[in-house]
């Protein structure tokens, strides 16, 4: 089985349920920009940004078990068999997985899925109150938009409607702002960091006090808050981090995780660490270390 493709189905998951993608008008939108501050105000930090990319160089110093018991066989016949499963993302059945499993994998499994990632952390509480009075004032003035939007003038009585409901639209989205200004300038800084983390736009601290960064609300150009499913912002899964994270994401990224790693540490040799080196080789390690050796054994079946 291509132990590999799994970890592949794995990233992409992680990247489907976990990635912040941002607003396409957010100032730190271009890739070429030091996003160091900004990932720090909205709670990421570096080493976690880093953790991303390791990989293991030492590939050639793994090798393949050349026996197996017929028990470790057996098993590792029902570990491919699940993880053809996950490569298709089609569901695993439990009795499958406690024939390719043991106790302390299953185990495993349940511990991953209650650890709490970061993002969940920032909103597991939900929208914050402070905010709620604005994103109603934004869906009001979306409605009124929308209305607009659907109107297809042809007399001049259809062109004045239009811009009745146009110029009414603006009204509702200023007095929106006006709103989230007066929260943003009398929130605290860990009511501010509550509020930056739910929209999909970057306040800066004078964002509501300078002229030069006004922000324009014109045609429902304003900050949004993530996940906002409305069509004006912009805010589809492809262009801003969405709050409401996938339990069923978490749970087959748990599932396939300890899948790889079982299967990993079944099917090779692991070498013993020097005694100058304090670094030991667990089960939890194996899949972010091993990237590289899979990729490198992923044109030919491991088993």
């Amino acid at each position: 089985m291509l132990v590999g493709d799994l970890v592949r189905v794995i990233d992409e998951l992680e990247k489907e349920n976990y990635t912040y993608r941002l607003h396409p008008k957010h100032p730190a939108f271009d890739d070429g920009k030091d996003l160091t501050e900004y990932y720090k105000n909205v709670g990421f930090v570096k080493e976690q940004e880093e953790d991303e990319h390791n990989t293991y160089d030492g590939a050639e110093d793994f090798s393949r078990r050349k026996t197996l018991t017929l028990a470790q066989y057996e098993r590792l016949k029902h570990l491919n068999a699940a993880i053809r499963l996950g490569k298709q993302q089609k569901t695993i059945p439990k009795a499958l997985l406690t024939k390719a499993l043991n106790d302390i994998e299953l185990k495993r499994i349940v511990d991953l899925y209650n650890t709490p990632h970061h993002l969940e952390i920032l909103y597991g509480d939900g929208m914050p109150e402070v905010l709620k009075d604005y994103a109603d004032k934004v869906a009001k003035a979306d409605f009124v938009y929308g209305q607009k939007e659907k109107l297809k003038p042809k007399t001049p009585r259809g062109w004045e409607n239009q811009r009745r409901l146009r110029e009414k639209a603006a009204s509702l989205y200023e007095s929106a702002i006006e709103t989230l200004g007066e929260t943003w300038t009398s929130a605290d800084p860990k009511e501010q960091h509550e509020i930056q983390t739910w929209l999909d736009v970057y306040l800066e601290h004078d964002t509501f006090d300078n002229p030069d960064k006004a922000i324009v609300s014109e045609d429902g150009n304003v900050p949004r808050i993530r996940g906002t499913r409305s069509k004006l912002s912009d805010n589809d899964p492809n262009k801003s981090g969405l709050p409401k994270l996938s339990k069923v994401i978490k749970q087959k990224i748990c599932v396939y995780t300890v899948l790889v790693e079982a299967a990993v540490e079944l099917a090779f040799e692991f070498p013993e660490p020097e005694k100058s080196n304090q670094q030991s080789f667990n089960t939890g390690e194996i899949s972010s270390k091993l990237k590289v050796l899979l990729d490198s054994l992923n044109k030919d079946n491991l088993f």
